[in-house]
């Protein structure tokens, strides 16, 4: 698996995301909202790569992911079920 972020991004990405967990969970735990933060080069998104960062677990950022996708697509109903 390749890291989710590349090296030239990693540290600006970093601090971002911990501005982004900061602001909407302080020091509230367990947390209360993920997030996910994507970042790509223009022109480059199919060929080249996305990068990313989260506050959550990698296994329910992909379901979320998916979530979302499926919402874009519209094949999610209103409580979210395809």
């Amino acid at each position: 698996m390749t890291d989710p972020v590349s090296p030239e991004y990693r540290e600006m990405l970093n601090k971002i995301a911990g501005g982004i967990d900061r602001s909407f969970n302080g020091e509230v735990r367990p947390k209360k909202v993920g997030f996910a933060l994507l970042l790509f080069e223009f022109g480059k998104v199919e060929a080249g790569r996305m990068n990313w960062i989260s506050n959550a677990d990698r296994r329910d950022m992909i379901v979320a992911l998916k979530e979302m996708v499926a919402q874009l697509e519209g094949r999610a109903g209103p409580a979210g079920r395809a």
